[in-house]
């Protein structure tokens, strides 16, 4: 499991942690998979695809994909 880590007004703290298969949806995620694409590459239901994203979401408090995304990035989780 990797940590996630926060930002918040006194700098980094350790928040959460992200499981493999979370950190390879992220991945994927950022890559620019499609749902069906994700599923079908790592052998998953769908909605079992969309749970792990809204658990992603969720740890990293983002609104929104790109938030996700852009938060993953800062933190080392996906390399562009």
């Amino acid at each position: 499991m990797r940590a996630v880590l926060e930002l918040n007004g006194e700098g980094l703290t350790l928040n959460q942690n992200l499981s493999g298969r979370e950190v390879e949806i992220l991945q994927m995620i950022s890559k620019g998979s499609t749902v069906k694409e994700i599923s079908t590459s790592l052998f998953l239901s769908e909605h079992t695809r969309v749970s792990h994203k809204n658990n992603l979401t969720h740890k990293f408090a983002a609104k929104k994909c790109v938030d996700l995304i852009v938060k993953a990035i800062s933190f080392g989780f996906v390399v562009i």
